[in-house]
């Protein structure tokens, strides 16, 4: 077995993971159109400039969060696992997206969308706790 250098292994995860990071772009870009498309009248309600910037740091922590893959990428590469890990990585590439996607339709129509953030949960009584007490 030849002795793989760290920079190797940056070479070959930089060659594996940023062609990638397009397709991954690409599928969350589409979760976000038929989120969009989806709930439409009410959509089109929350389009703000606010809402645009939100969405444009959520693309960027979503791209930040993409490179965690390079660090489980190198750690393996340069462990005795190189070779399977470079055959099957791609099942990381496809978990990741899968999740991001699945992560951001559930923020997109789950308790934490836009119209229910700004509502306050129930109290543990089970009252509003925005009720005045009487």
């Amino acid at each position: 077995m030849e002795s793989v250098t760290v920079r190797d292994s940056l070479t070959d995860a930089i060659a594996f993971w940023e062609p990638r990071r397009v397709i991954s772009n690409l599928v969350l870009a589409l979760v976000v159109i038929i989120c969009f498309v989806v709930g439409y009248p009410a959509s089109k309600a929350v389009l703000s400039i606010d809402f645009v910037l939100a969405l444009f740091l959520l693309a960027v922590v979503a791209n930040v969060a993409y490179c965690a893959a390079y660090l489980a990428d190198v750690f393996v590469q340069v462990s005795g696992f190189r070779e399977i890990w470079q055959r099957s990585r791609w099942v990381l590439f496809a978990i990741g997206t899968t999740f991001a996607g699945g992560h951001h339709s559930v923020c997109r129509h789950g308790d934490v969308s836009p119209s229910k953030l700004n509502k306050h949960p129930p109290a543990i009584d089970g009252t509003s706790s925005t009720s005045s007490p009487s």
